[in-house]
């Protein structure tokens, strides 16, 4: 079989690519975005705490998506333009939620949002891992703010 049949013979549809398991989980974690931000902005504890129950859920897609998509291998390009921008929406959102709430400092927001807005996505500085565990860190991060608004207000 040459080359060009082989690459025609696994070339998907626009829709394939686009309609994958992996894609519609980020699909859903944008979807979250908006009712993660009016949970946050009601401010009364129990709409916090549900509010930090949502942003874990989204931020678990995250983290299954990428994972879903290399191990059924439905890497596409709406995936990787898609996934790192619902990342750095729902990040970006989360600690500027927070600072409105007087739960997190503005400079600290400042400097995610300096660091999410200015490192490409495919910037490697020390290997994947590193990417993982800041992303992580700044999730655990607002997941613990939530709570603590949450559990503040009772």
């Amino acid at each position: 079989m040459s080359d060009g049949v082989a690459r025609a013979a696994r070339r998907r549809t626009l829709a394939e690519d686009a309609l994958n398991l992996p894609n519609l989980l980020t699909m859903g974690r944008v979807v979250m975005i908006p009712l993660f931000l009016w949970l946050l902005d009601r401010g009364d504890p129990t709409s916090c705490y549900w509010a930090a129950i949502v942003f874990t859920l989204a931020s678990l897609t995250d983290a299954l998506d990428g994972y879903l998509a290399r191990k059924l291998n439905v890497v596409s390009v709406l995936g990787k333009l898609l996934d790192p921008l619902a990342d750095k929406i729902l990040t970006g959102f989360a600690f500027i939620g927070l600072s409105i709430l007087g739960e997190l400092p503005w400079w600290v927001t400042i400097i995610v949002l300096i660091r999410v807005l200015s490192i490409p996505d495919d910037f490697f500085f020390a290997g994947r891992a590193v990417g993982i565990w800041i992303s992580l860190t700044a999730a655990i991060a607002v997941i613990v703010a939530g709570l603590l608004e949450a559990s503040e207000e009772l």
